[in-house]
């Protein structure tokens, strides 16, 4: 598939066929995730990932709004080192380090998700997220604290490309 062609299939999806997916198409979704462009190499990321369903739709039930948990095959918690992240810190200042950490994250959580649809998946960002449920609910230690969650599987239907406003509407061209 064409980059521009995948950009316009994209879309956050939250139904879910319930059809299983490999831990193969899983690896190939993380790898993705690592490959996101990060502040100074240091990877501040940690992926938390299951393929239990018992244990996606049990996360609804205790700490999440999703009411279409059941049908959820895969679900990546993408979780933030502290140890790195105290690193950007020294290194950038307390606010600026922690929001580099927040925006690796996220570049990582969207290659999973450009990935996920490049392979024919559909997926979704979840969030805000509660962090102690989420980092009790799936076992995840104090020194990896969760930043996002994600959600993938078979799309249900094929909605196709959702409209967007015009660029004219969202930039602002600054200078010559």
């Amino acid at each position: 598939m064409q980059f521009t062609e995948l950009l316009k299939k994209r879309r956050c999806i939250r139904s879910y066929t319930g059809e299983g997916i490999t831990k193969e198409q899983a690896v190939k979704i993380l790898d993705a995730g690592i490959r996101a462009p990060n502040s100074c190499n240091y990877q501040a990321w940690r992926f938390y990932a299951t393929l239990d369903r018992k244990l996606i739709a049990d996360y609804h039930q205790k700490a999440a709004n999703i009411p279409w948990a059941s049908d959820i095959p895969f679900l990546v918690v993408i979780c933030l080192d502290n140890e790195v992240v105290e690193r950007l810190q020294k290194q950038f200042g307390e606010e600026r380090g922690k929001l580099f950490a927040y925006q690796d994250a996220a570049g990582a959580a969207n290659h999973m998700l450009l990935k996920a649809a490049d392979m024919g998946l559909g997926g979704c960002w979840i969030g805000p997220i509660d962090v102690e449920k989420c980092r009790e609910h799936f076992s995840i230690p104090a020194h990896h604290t969760p930043a996002a969650i994600i959600t993938i599987g078979v799309p249900k239907y094929d909605k196709g490309a959702r409209e967007r406003r015009p660029l004219d509407e969202v930039v602002t061209f600054i200078g010559e």
